[in-house]
């Protein structure tokens, strides 16, 4: 037993990830909110290649998907970079005016130090995309660094790169 700092989400927020956590798993990312990086929210992707068993459960959760998106839509705002080795925070990507039908998409940039793809390759499927606070206050994002009413929210959903054959599932909490 020891400590530590790993974020532990509710299952809400997660409750889309595989639970088979098998070869298939192609990449893991889960932010860490040790004290240096207060103040930057918290997410989770994990990328699989696209077939079998996950083939079956990502085409489930696209049918009951609220949007589909593409990176350069015009209602799409992209989160901001928050830490990774080449790239400092950043502000959000806003492909156009804020409307009512504007959706939060996460970074994967940040991801870009250990794989090879684009935001602009995957299809992006929201299955939840709500402003407000859903950390503590010391938590989240702080010098409006995304814009009213997306100040504070949370974005989850899976993405599906055909041309890699990849998915990836996403909960961002800002």
């Amino acid at each position: 037993m020891g400590c530590s700092n790993e974020f532990k989400f509710e299952e809400d927020f997660i409750n889309h990830f595989p639970k088979m956590k098998s070869e298939m798993v192609y990449y893991e990312y889960t932010m860490n909110l040790p004290n240096e990086f207060k103040q930057y929210g918290a997410n989770k992707k994990e990328v699989y290649k696209y077939k079998g068993a996950i083939k079956y459960f990502v085409e489930t959760l696209v049918n009951s998907s609220k949007t589909k998106v593409s990176y350069d839509d015009s209602c799409v705002i992209v989160l901001p970079v928050r830490y990774s080795k080449n790239i400092d925070i950043g502000k959000p990507n806003i492909n156009s005016r804020l409307h009512d039908s504007s959706v939060v998409i996460p970074n994967i940039s940040e991801m870009s130090d250990y794989l090879t793809f684009e935001s602009s390759d995957f299809v992006f499927y929201i299955l939840e995309n709500k402003a407000g606070e859903y950390l503590e206050k010391q938590d989240l994002f702080t010098d409006n660094i995304m814009p009213r009413p997306w100040t504070n929210g949370y974005t989850k959903g899976v993405a599906i790169n055909q041309t890699q054959e990849l998915v990836m599932f996403w909960i961002d909490i800002w």
